[in-house]
């Protein structure tokens, strides 16, 4: 699909850590030989320019990450990273400030008990974004 995507990854932030990992992928996997660059933008910009080729029906490859709201409002395949470039699974942890058990014993109890997954958040987080 190199042609259809002038070879080109749509990223965010240039300084951002997603974006070192993608230029160490390209690397990786041979990409950066074979001409592949990535364009840094904004993550704004990205998820927009993700919208309208989800829109046009083109193709586009982007440097997502996760939890995020774009995983509920489109449809979107994560592409193979066998070498772990991006790292592995990931997940949620509370954490609440010392003392917090004794000055609200009900709060504690329910961050203890709250559970939910990276995917569970995506359309709490789509809401929040008015996306």
């Amino acid at each position: 699909m190199g042609p259809q995507l002038n070879y080109t990854v749509t990223g965010i932030d240039a300084s951002s850590g997603e974006m070192g990992k993608a230029k160490k992928m390209l690397t990786a996997y041979g990409l950066k030989e074979k001409n592949w660059q990535l364009m840094p933008s904004s993550t704004a910009a990205m998820v927009s320019t993700l919208g309208k080729a989800i829109k046009n029906k083109e193709p586009i490859v982007v440097t997502a990450f996760q939890p995020h709201w774009m995983f509920a409002k489109y449809d979107m395949k994560w592409l193979k990273d066998p070498k772990n470039i991006f790292g592995k699974t990931q997940h949620f942890s509370t954490v609440a400030r010392n003392g917090l058990q004794e000055d609200n014993p009900g709060a504690y109890k329910l961050l203890q008990n709250f559970h939910w997954t990276i995917s569970d958040s995506y359309s709490t987080m789509l809401k929040i974004n008015g996306a």
